[in-house]
């Protein structure tokens, strides 16, 4: 043993907390409790309301849209299905012929866009809130098509994702899970799709309410099965839109994220607007035939089947009358995408759930 050697201080056991200079512990560190993951009922609400209030803020842009889809090309020949269900709405309310809007010709003076010539013409129809047509029915439609192709998003990414033993970041399993979600959406909504589309292609004043467009529509031929009417091609709209909505939304962002050096939850507002963004364009472009069908199978009242609206607006407009009202349909899509989903990831965030 060493006499002049100072002894060794004992080291302190693991188990030991260490003690302030004042002799009390310091505080636990303070950690934020993870996310919690928000059931179905509770991602329908959300996705419903988020798509709900975007749908209030986009809404004229929709009617400019149906009303570009269900009026013929010019100079083709052929009657649209909007100018025949039209008359016969005016006739039955008691309006009358709608007032035209024809800048054609008029002392050399080019016609203006498309885009212009149908606000013109429902504001001169029926002013400004003509704009905003079929407004209670856009409001059921998200509560039931957009509540489930949002809401339902997750789980049918988490289902797909655990049946296929492939991870929930893949983008097969997000289009798969987008397009699932979708279509059965619109197979629960379709009748509030049909009575906004009748509601927003007919004159001011056709139906008096959410209501009376339904019980109309199912009056109609076929009963309460003619409420989906249309409804074979909204649901590959509604599966074209959600896969390619969802989809490129949920993978572009992850894109940027990475790129961006940013971790999980980093980015904010403006990664998703980016992100929205290209889905938007992606979205209007796979979605545009069957939404162009979809509206003239559903505004017209007959018995023409899918094949014979296709065939006759194939031949008449030919292939680029699939993409009527692209531009008013990325001008509602691109913001209502962005503002659906942001909202969405918002609501989510103060409600204490996980993002997507």
């Amino acid at each position: 043993m060493d006499v002049g050697r100072p002894p060794r201080p004992r080291p302190t056991p693991p188990s030991a907390s260490p003690v302030s200079p004042s002799g009390s512990p310091p505080p636990p560190l303070s950690r934020c409790p993870p996310p919690a993951v928000a059931t179905l009922w509770q991602s329908l609400a959300l996705g419903g309301t988020a798509c709900g209030l975007s749908a209030v803020a986009t809404h004229p842009l929709d009617v400019i849209k149906t009303r570009m889809q269900t009026t013929a090309a010019r100079g083709s020949g052929d009657r649209s299905a909007a100018s025949a269900v039209t008359a016969a709405a005016a006739r039955a309310r008691g309006l009358g012929h709608s007032p035209a809007f024809a800048l054609s010709g008029v002392h050399g003076v080019p016609p203006p866009p498309p885009l212009l010539r149908a606000t013109a013409w429902r504001v001169i129809a029926g002013g400004a809130p003509a704009l905003y047509a079929g407004l209670g029915a856009a409001l059921a439609r998200a509560a039931t098509y957009s509540a489930v192709r949002v809401g339902g998003y997750e789980r049918a990414r988490g289902a797909i994702a655990a049946h296929t033993g492939l991870p929930e970041s893949a983008g097969v399993v997000k289009v798969v899970a987008g397009a699932t979600a979708g279509a059965a959406g619109a197979l629960v909504g379709a009748p509030f799709e049909l009575a906004k589309t009748r509601m927003q292609a007919a004159p001011p004043g056709a139906y008096r309410h959410l209501g009376d467009a339904l019980l109309r529509a199912a009056d109609g031929p076929g009963g309460v099965i003619g409420l989906w009417r249309g409804g074979v091609p909204a649901v590959a709209r509604a599966a074209a839109v959600n896969a390619a909505q969802l989809g490129v939304y949920d993978s572009t962002k992850g894109w940027l994220r990475i790129a961006g050096g940013w971790g999980p939850g980093g980015g904010g507002w403006g990664l998703e607007v980016a992100a929205a963004a290209v889905s938007g364009v992606v979205t209007t472009t796979v979605s545009s035939p069957a939404d162009v069908l979809k509206t003239r199978m559903m505004v017209e009242g007959g018995g023409r089947g899918l094949a014979s609206i296709a065939l006759g607006l194939l031949r008449t407009e030919g292939a680029q009358g699939l993409f009527r009202g692209w531009t008013a349909a990325y001008l509602r899509l691109g913001p209502q995408t962005a503002l659906a989903l942001c909202l969405y990831e918002r609501l989510r965030q103060l409600a204490g759930f996980e993002g997507l």
